[in-house]
């Protein structure tokens, strides 16, 4: 039970991209090679993937920027919670304005912790995304569903409960095929206009990856739990 939940923390922190995370570990092409995964799987696994893209997706998250940024978000959310209705998560007024009225529900001392801590979010996101404009431009212009097979090789592969594996694989796969046809989608927005927003447009492009982000990231630990059961069951 408790390498159980060490791998599910482990599931939870990587997705999260946290900064303990990110100042412990440095992806690079090796350090995918993750517990059952053996180099010909690897191999196999890589040959399907943009290496283009992917390693402006490992110089990015590997960017101070990218890395303050995570931290902020990673702090906002593990105090916003994930009862906000999906209608109010906006990552703007309407977000803010159901914290005011639910403070109690969230984690925030008071409102004006809620809007600092957005506030923060948004300054370091926006200041994240020019920093690494080159990994957006390229994934604009890149073949469809591109990102999900690069986000699925550096997915942590679990061990234990073998029999659980590949529901949870697949369950982790779907989360990563929406965050990365969202991700796509909005960028050649951002890129090249449409949408709802004008190009160039660092705000409004923030707000809709931020929430494609968020929408994952709660997908990914509704994986994690499921994963858990699956193995108390087994």
């Amino acid at each position: 039970m408790k390498k159980i939940f060490l791998f599910l923390l482990g599931v939870i922190s990587l997705t999260s991209c946290s900064n303990d995370i990110q100042e412990s570990v440095t992806y690079d092409d090796t350090s995918i090679i993750t517990n059952s995964v053996n180099q010909e799987q690897l191999m196999l696994k890589s040959a399907s993937v943009d290496s283009v893209l992917k390693q402006l997706y490992i110089d990015m998250i590997n960017s101070q920027s990218y890395i303050d940024y995570d931290t902020a978000r990673v702090a906002f959310y593990d105090k916003l919670g994930y009862d906000i209705p999906d209608s109010e998560m906006d990552l703007g007024n309407k977000m803010l304005g159901w914290i005011q009225s639910n403070i109690t529900q969230t984690g925030f001392l008071n409102y004006q912790e809620a809007v600092d801590k957005h506030e923060d979010v948004v300054a370091l996101g926006i200041a994240a995304i020019q920093a690494n404009y080159s990994f957006y431009k390229y994934l604009a212009g890149a073949a469809p569903n591109v990102l999900a097979p690069i986000l699925d090789e550096l997915q942590p592969i679990p061990t234990l409960c073998s029999g659980c594996v590949k529901t949870y694989n697949n369950c982790v796969g779907i989360a990563n095929s929406e965050y990365g046809a969202a991700m796509q989608q909005a960028s050649q927005s951002f890129i090249n206009g449409g949408g709802s927003y004008d190009v160039g447009n660092y705000l409004e492009y923030h707000r809709t990856i931020e929430k494609a982000y968020y929408s994952r990231d709660r997908s990914v630990k509704m994986c994690a739990m499921h994963f858990k059961s699956c193995c108390e069951a087994a």
